[in-house]
Formats: structure tokens, sequence, C-alpha cells
């Protein structure tokens, strides 16, 4: 299973990678770009178009099913169907990892506008409404109609395209999963913390009395805290 969903989104990534060649401007294009953050953690970005009217990040899905959601959910649905009988299922919504790619690459490319788009290859999300989020089909009318007070230069395109180049990271695609599961387990490990800090009033890493005040507990012994 695994294997079969790392083939669709190699695929999907694929599908992309052809529609962003067809870019008739000046462009610079990079696939699977991956940064290290100052955490340690790696950031695997799909695609980046850079070109005169922005820098575009780029998230791939390849969803069978139609899609439906709203842009604050949690979940998503996607709905099956396959010989007349229709399933569904839940999908993490995707815009909040892409926030956090569009951010990192914000960091980094301070003077220059940056958008994110989640685009869908299988052209299945008519049931949402979100500019961020489109069809394969509809990639480039949503890029073509972003304007900028100037457009950027072909030399500030390239200058932009070797600088992403120069932070990105060869990291393994285990490596990667290793990362991001690294990461969920810390933020388990820490909401576990902050529930005993809370119930108890003692701290859940040296076990010293807590103290309250400005709206939050902490520890005079070894500095942990956290902010109610």
């Amino acid at each position: 299973m695994a294997n079969g969903k790392i083939l669709r989104g190699e695929l999907g990534e694929e599908l992309v990678s052809n529609e962003l060649r067809k870019d008739t401007s000046y462009h610079k294009h990079i696939n699977n770009l991956t940064i290290i953050d100052k955490n340690g953690m790696s950031h695997q970005i799909d695609h980046i178009l850079i070109r005169e009217n922005g820098i575009f990040i780029i998230e791939t899905k390849n969803y069978f099913g139609e899609i439906e959601g709203q842009e604050s959910d949690l979940y998503w649905t996607r709905i099956i169907t396959k010989n007349k009988r229709v399933s569904k299922e839940r999908i993490l919504n995707p815009i909040k990892q892409h926030k956090s790619h569009l951010l990192i690459i914000r960091k980094l490319i301070k003077d220059y506008p940056t958008y994110g788009f989640i685009v869908f290859v299988r052209n299945n999300i008519s049931h949402l409404n979100i500019f961020s989020v489109i069809d394969l089909k509809d990639l480039f009318n949503r890029i073509n109609i972003l304007t900028i007070d100037k457009n950027i230069s072909k030399e500030e395109i390239d200058n932009i395209y070797l600088k992403l180049l120069k932070r990105s990271s060869e990291v393994s695609n285990k490596k990667h999963v290793e990362n991001i599961k690294n990461l969920k387990k810390e933020k388990q490990e820490f909401k576990n913390e902050a529930r005993t800090a809370i119930e108890k009033r003692i701290c859940p890493r040296c076990e010293t009395n807590l103290i309250f005040k400005d709206n939050r507990l902490y520890c005079p012994n070894c500095k942990f805290e956290i902010k109610l």
C-alpha cells in the first residue's frame, strides 16, 4: 500500500512538472526541493516556479474520488463511487502543512511575492471553493491572474533560483519520513508534559513545584514553561 501511494505521488508530481514546462515566459522551475530548518527538520517541497509575477510554491495531490471540505476543516472527505457503491474516506486537510512550506520559503525570499497552491491532478475538486486549492487544468489560469507592481527581472529570477538551490539538502525519502515521525512524537510528548503540568502543578521534567505568573506556569529550576 505504501509503495502504491509513493507511485501515485510520483505520477502526480510528474503531471504537474509537465504542465509547468509549458510556461512560455522566462522562468526557473525546481522539483522536489528539500530544505532543513533551524530545528533540523526537513521540508520537502514538490515544485517551485519562479517567474516575473512571483514565486509559486506548489504541492501536488493525486487522490481518487471527489474531494469535499472547507478551508478551516481539520479533515476533508473524498467520495469514491465504484460499481454504483459510494464510500467516503477522511483525508487530512493539506493546507496547514503547505503553509509551513510557504513560510520557510518566504523566510528565504523576503523581498518577493510568494504564493502557495495545492494542485489536485485528477481535476476532482469542483466541490471546493478555496483560492489556493485548484485543479491541474486551472493551474496556469490561476498563476496568470496574479499581478505585482513591478515584475521580477530575469536576473532576479536567476538569483532566486540559485539561492534556493544553495539551500537544498540531500535527504532521502526514508530520512524525511523519519523526521516527520520524530516531529509528531515531540509534539505528543509536549502535550503529555503540558497535561501533567496543568493537572498536578509539578514540572514534568524535574518534579519541581511550578509557579503561576502572568498567565503561565513555569519551573524555576529547569525553565520548563507553558502558557495557559
